[in-house]
């Protein structure tokens, strides 16, 4: 994405997609070569006539007919994206120096490559260590054509919070990415983002925790809103959803802050979104769970992506951290927490699911005094 420079290096002015990917795509087909152009038969002429100097016998249309025969794009597949003239870039932009940095091309990482060799960089801080890439099956079908839309990669973050009385603050972690396309709107981004307290199920199970609920925190609690560029986007697909953003508005009003406005979010697509690459966002669900939202990328969709709206959104890269397993046996992965129990050394201590029984119960019996809750780990959801 290539991105203009502002106050932070990595983040970009605010772009309007649809306008600036109208803008991309009319520069794009007037990079295309034109056979028909004044400057393309002025070059054929000459070489006839340099290879009728040399002895060749043939004539201005048999050249014509050759060089249209032998044409390059004739190799090309149906679903290939159209191809640059990239002489023309060069001429019209200068050549590109990697020693140096770039003058056309203003893309933050590259401006910034002069400055640090990434190989030399300590890898723990490198963007996509400890990142897995998933490799999923393209759907059934195809209803997409390269170039006809735009996607974008979305980042998610964890949610994050400070020890009270500490300036100890846990490291901000980057929990996965999505690829959306650009006519999509934001409800359908919104149902991708995986999050473990939407999982959640209300109350202690300790005095049965065979006891199963009906509905989990998600399924019950089903507001939120995206909050992008002053514009609180709200999820009002179901008759009983509030406004979460309205007190936040009034605090705002009051605070003489801002001006800030709403949309509905299952009414607004991407494409009509103007956002700032590598910016924070926030979306908010469940009262007050917030996950940091950011474009880290936008492109159009070429032969090599997945040409079936039923494919996106979908799963890029998920975060690679390790299972919370079993405090008894160390092997299973933990399925239960239980808090203030004095029969263990730990709290909250967590249990896979044959632990958390043998452990804390006799013949079905509760064993002392405990409160427990099922437990869903992020890594192995992901």
């Amino acid at each position: 994405m290539l991105q203009q420079r502002c106050q932070y290096p990595w983040v970009s002015e605010p772009v309007k997609i649809s306008e600036y990917y109208d803008n991309f795509k009319q520069m794009l087909s007037s990079l295309l070569p034109n056979t028909q152009s004044p400057e393309v038969s002025q070059e054929i002429e000459e070489n006839v006539k340099q290879l009728q100097i040399m002895g060749a016998n043939i004539t201005l249309e048999q050249f014509r007919q050759l060089d249209a025969e032998c044409d390059p794009q004739l190799l090309d597949f149906p679903d290939e994206p159209p191809s640059v003239n990239v002489d023309l870039i060069k001429a019209k932009r200068g050549l590109f120096d990697g020693s140096k940095a770039p003058r056309y091309v203003p893309l933050a990482t590259l401006y910034h490559a002069k400055e640090k060799d990434v190989e030399k960089e300590n890898p723990a801080y490198l963007k996509y260590t400890g990142t897995i890439w998933l490799d999923d099956k393209k759907g059934q079908g195809r209803d997409l054509n390269p170039g006809d839309d735009i996607l974008l990669i979305i980042r998610v973050y964890e949610p994050f919070s400070s020890v009270s009385g500490s300036r100890k603050i846990r490291p901000i972690t980057c929990s996965h990415e999505i690829a959306v396309l650009g006519n999509q709107t934001l409800d359908k981004l919104r149902d991708k983002i995986m999050c473990p307290s939407g999982l959640a199920v209300d109350g202690d199970l300790s005095e049965n925790p065979e006891k199963s609920s009906d509905k989990v925190a998600k399924e019950i609690y089903k507001s939120g809103f995206f909050f992008f560029e002053d514009i609180f986007y709200n999820d009002f697909r179901h008759e009983n959803n509030i406004d979460y953003s309205a007190v936040i508005r009034e605090w705002a009003e009051r605070k003489k802050i801002g001006n800030f406005g709403t949309a509905v979010m299952e009414e607004t697509a991407f494409m009509d979104l103007t956002v700032r690459f590598g910016f924070p966002y926030v979306y908010q669900h469940l009262g007050n769970c917030e996950h940091l939202i950011v474009f880290s990328d936008a492109r159009l969709l070429h032969a090599d992506d997945f040409l079936c709206t039923s494919d996106y959104p979908r799963f890029l890269t998920v975060n690679a951290r390790k299972s919370k397993y079993c405090m008894v046996c160390k092997f299973y992965s933990a399925r239960w927490v239980t808090l203030d129990n004095k029969r263990v050394p730990h709290d909250p201590c967590f249990f896979c699911d044959i632990c958390f029984k043998s452990f804390n119960y006799r013949d079905g019996e509760k064993i002392g005094s405990f409160r427990a809750y099922r437990y869903h780990d992020r890594a192995s959801m992901m």
